[in-house]
């Protein structure tokens, strides 16, 4: 391998090098490149791979594997639940329902907020992530943690009930449940400020890169 180049636009990675096998379509000693993209399948050989490059593969394949930070945007009948790295935001879930007006809209959003719920179980590693920032406009994210406490209560899930784990949850303002509202969270210094010590935001002015689900 002599050059590596990485296609933003593509979204590839180009690797010249030469080649070290004959074979119908290139010379022994020929110099070649090729495009190493998403979806397609290679291999990489090494006569010793040492712990550390090994440690950069595993991360590489799960690269939220080490996010620290979760943030949860919601307004009535739209949410989105999002893992954070420095360089890396992840959707986890779409949380979607019609809130319909009058009789029926306290059971719907009691239903949205099962829904969010089961999201919020499934994606979240407690024992991993340090703070789970809760967005929305006016007080539903409230009404949510209300929700939220009451359920876990409900089904004896004492490791959720724990303190350490209740005091990860931390209320906050955000104008939309879009993902765009993510960003705006993060962006509110007082959050940055809160977050300082976890290793996930490094700083105020972190760039966020949205990655494919």
């Amino acid at each position: 391998m002599v050059k590596i180049e990485y296609d933003a636009e593509q979204c590839a990675l180009r690797v010249k090098g030469k080649n070290i096998r004959e074979n119908e379509h290139v010379r022994l000693g020929q110099f070649h490149t090729i495009e190493l993209e998403k979806g397609r399948p290679f291999t990489i050989r090494k006569p010793h791979w040492d712990t550390i490059r090994l440690d950069i593969l595993k991360e590489l394949e799960n690269p939220m594997s080490n996010a620290e930070v979760a943030v949860l945007v919601m307004q009535e009948g739209l949410a989105n639940l999002c893992l954070i790295r420095a360089t890396m935001t992840k959707t986890c879930a779409v949380i979607s329902r019609s809130i319909p007006p009058k009789a029926l809209r306290e059971h719907a959003i009691q239903q949205f907020f099962a829904d969010i719920y089961a999201a919020v179980l499934l994606h979240i590693n407690f024992e991993q992530i340090k703070v789970i920032l809760v967005g929305s406009p006016g007080f539903l994210n409230d009404q949510f943690m209300t929700y939220f406490q009451q359920r876990v209560v409900q089904e004896e899930r004492t490791d959720l009930t724990k303190l350490e784990n209740r005091q990860k949850f931390v209320k906050v303002h955000a104008s939309t449940g879009y993902k765009g509202a993510v960003e705006e969270v993060l962006s509110d210094p007082a959050i940055a400020e809160r977050l300082q010590n976890v290793r996930a935001v490094k700083d105020v002015s972190i760039s966020i890169v949205c990655a494919c689900t």
